[in-house]
């Protein structure tokens, strides 16, 4: 759940950012690697998919 908060406030954060924000929590297995790379990719997807939006947004704006 805090991943996702914190994707709420930061929509495009860098790996030192994601880094830096799960340094709070404890984890044994695997060393955050996999973590930071699924918060990452989760970043990049909404990113892809704002930027989408904005474009049907800018094109319907066009079209008037």
């Amino acid at each position: 759940m805090s991943c996702a908060d914190y994707l709420e406030r930061v929509p495009d954060p860098s790996e030192a950012q994601v880094r830096d924000m799960l340094s709070g929590h404890l984890c044994r297995c695997t060393g955050y690697t996999p973590i930071v790379a699924a918060v990452l990719d989760v970043a990049a997807i909404r990113g892809r998919a704002r930027h989408a939006a904005a474009g049907v947004v800018a094109e319907e704006a066009c079209d008037a």
